[in-house]
């Protein structure tokens, strides 16, 4: 039961990845467009990598739904901050 307490964090995380659009129009242009791809790239690893790590701590669901959405409507502000002051995996 306890995992589909993340269900809602994760979705958040796949929303994200579709709507980031850092390199280009499309997936393509995002990983291989150049300094723009690689900007993708690394927003894609860093945003999947919050997501996951938000879903595993030992935080409430909706401590958890909090940063997820901060991470996702804020992602340089919410990543950074999210990575000194987020909650912490078991």
């Amino acid at each position: 039961m306890t995992s589909f307490r993340t269900l809602p964090v994760l979705a958040l995380g796949a929303l994200a990845l579709v709507l980031t659009g850092c390199g280009g129009a499309n997936f393509g242009d995002m990983v291989f467009g150049g300094a723009g791809g690689v900007c993708g790239l690394l927003h894609i690893i860093a945003v999947v990598w919050a997501f996951v790590n938000i879903a595993n701590s030992t935080a409430d669901t909706g401590s958890k739904l909090l940063w997820g959405a901060f991470v996702f409507f804020f992602p340089l502000l919410g990543l950074a901050v999210w990575y000194f002051a987020g909650p912490r995996s078991a």
